[in-house]
């Protein structure tokens, strides 16, 4: 009776085959097992399609041509992006002063205000934003694996009063630096931040951290009534230039200034509704109104894992 194959009896193409269907983390650990699937973990064939699925727009043909067969892993595995494996999640703390005779029992001035901010990004580019300003350090925990499991779950919204849902897009991706901006409606004021996700170390992997680079709000009713005056300033100046078209009989120039009177007022349709999810970049300055961001209220996230949610790494 024949023995049977063993892992070292496989082609590189059977190797190839079966590690394709492994998960990030999954071939991370298969690399540290032995040497003969550490080289087959280090296929850059492998590696290619796992930088294709997270930056499929992207021109690496270089990959190819590179001589290290390791460089399409490490090219991969260094550059910075959004981590959806985990939650990124900041200590806070600030001083609030207290004013003379608050307090019989407490002689301070000053006292500190903990509190936690918690973000979880997800695939469909949304995230949640999570503000603990009460509890322990065990209550923030117990928020940030609720983060981390409800996905799609509405009943986070009702348990934690300081839950916003947003909406997240990347502006900047390079080698050196991803932006990304965040956006949501509290009920009342559109908020948004730009936030730079922090590029990979020889022991951290990259995404691990994430620093903010501006946090702004304004009134979404606002911004509607300046698209709006807007629209009618462009309408009566297209219909100025129709009526001067029709003067010289340019039915060319008619015809034009006919679709642009028609697009402006399917504009003015659209904006008649205020639209909560308003990206920051296309907001005017002059509505906007910015907050400074200080050491102290905005830290550094750091990033937490979840090997539950491995599979989005």
């Amino acid at each position: 009776m024949p023995e049977p194959l063993g892992i070292n009896d496989l082609t590189p193409e059977l190797h190839l085959r079966f590690m394709s269907y492994l998960d990030i983390p999954s071939l991370l650990s298969v690399a540290q097992t032995c040497n003969l699937l550490e080289q087959g973990a280090s296929m850059s064939e492998i590696w290619i399609c796992r930088f294709n699925s997270i930056w499929p727009y992207e021109h690496i043909d270089d990959l190819f041509a590179h001589e290290s067969r390791k460089f399409a892993r490490h090219a991969m595995m260094r550059r910075p992006r959004v981590r959806l494996d985990g939650a990124y999640i900041a200590q806070c703390v600030y001083s609030r002063r207290l004013n003379e005779g608050e307090s019989l029992t407490d002689p301070r001035t000053y006292m500190q205000i903990v509190y936690h901010r918690m973000i979880r990004f997800l695939p469909n580019n949304t995230a949640y934003m999570l503000l603990m300003e009460k509890g322990t350090k065990s209550s923030a925990r117990d928020a940030f694996m609720d983060l981390l499991r409800g996905d799609h779950h509405p009943e986070l919204l009702d348990k934690h009063k300081q839950l916003n849902r947003c909406k997240w897009h990347v502006v900047n991706n390079d080698d050196d630096d991803t932006t990304i901006n965040l956006t949501y409606y509290d009920g009342q004021l559109c908020w948004g931040a730009k936030v730079q996700v922090c590029s990979g170390s020889s022991r951290r992997q990259p995404g691990s951290k994430m620093m903010w680079l501006q946090y702004k709000f304004w009134d979404p009713k606002e911004v509607a009534e300046f698209r709006r005056r807007e629209l009618f300033r462009e309408r009566q100046e297209a219909a100025a230039d129709l009526q001067r078209a029709q003067i010289r009989q340019d039915e060319e120039w008619v015809n034009h200034f006919v679709n642009r009177l028609a697009e402006l007022a399917a504009n003015l349709q659209e904006i008649q509704e205020i639209h909560e999810d308003q990206d920051m970049d296309q907001v005017p300055d002059e509505l906007t109104r910015e907050i400074k961001l200080r050491p102290e209220h905005f830290p550094m996230m750091r990033f937490g894992y979840s090997s539950v949610l491995a599979h989005l790494f």
